[in-house]
């Protein structure tokens, strides 16, 4: 679990490799990472990416009725390794994931985003990715917390899972939500122009007058010890 959860870290650098895939395919992005856990604590990451262009999506519907929208272009397809045949392949084989070509370390799935549509279940796609961090850990309504032992004798799934994500990226210091620049600037969170004219930081006098002509004092000793010849025997 934890090499698992590294690779998700800055330091891993494999959340950052699949964005450069991303932007070798569609283009400049900006984009939203949550990292969230599953309910038996290996982390899934959702990301929210903003495209300079539209791509046609269209619609499928799940077994179970549940509705999405897929790339519908056969080359997008293929880059992403989500073609109709590796999507059949993953059925029959569980280790077919290492095959894809953007991300090897596990199921991912890319799904289109339409305007006026419910997302995944969920009221529109920044509620979707953003249920588990806002979940709060409450006595009052969860009061099996008092009595567990450990997280995994959580019997409540949803409730497993907020502990997970919560624990998990605090214990391996992981950034659990990153709002990328380039997200920001294209949902104009960004200032158009930098700032003109001095910084407007004011310099405060924090310590007495007097501290700091001692200071200054043993800097000018320092310097002149460090530059003084040595001593002749």
């Amino acid at each position: 679990m934890e090499d698992a959860w590294f690779l998700l870290s800055s330091e891993g650098g494999e959340l950052n490799n699949f964005g450069a895939n991303i932007s070798s395919i569609f283009g400049h992005n900006g984009k939203i990472v949550v990292k969230e856990a599953q309910s038996r604590g290996y982390p899934a990451a959702h990301l929210l990416i903003i495209l300079d262009r539209s791509i046609l999506v269209k619609r499928h519907s799940s077994r179970d009725g549940k509705q999405s929208w897929r790339l519908a272009n056969r080359r997008d397809q293929a880059r992403v390794g989500k073609t109709d045949k590796d999507r059949r392949r993953a059925f029959t084989d569980p280790d077919s994931f290492k095959d894809n070509p953007i991300w090897s370390h596990g199921i991912m799935d890319i799904k289109g985003i339409v305007r006026g549509e419910r997302f995944m279940g969920s009221r529109n796609e920044l509620s979707y990715i953003y249920k588990y961090m806002v979940k709060s850990i409450d006595l009052k309504r969860s009061p099996e917390l008092m009595e567990a032992g450990s997280i995994d004798e959580i019997s409540n799934p949803s409730l497993r899972t907020a502990l997970w994500t919560h624990f998990c990226n605090k214990c391996f210091r992981t950034r659990d939500l990153n709002i990328g620049k380039a997200f920001k600037d294209k949902i104009g969170l960004l200032p158009e122009t930098s700032p003109e004219g001095p910084s407007p930081w004011i310099r405060l006098r924090t310590i007495p007058s007097w501290v700091g002509d001692i200071i200054r004092a043993k800097k000018e000793e320092k310097t002149l010890s460090v530059g003084s010849d040595p001593p002749h025997s």
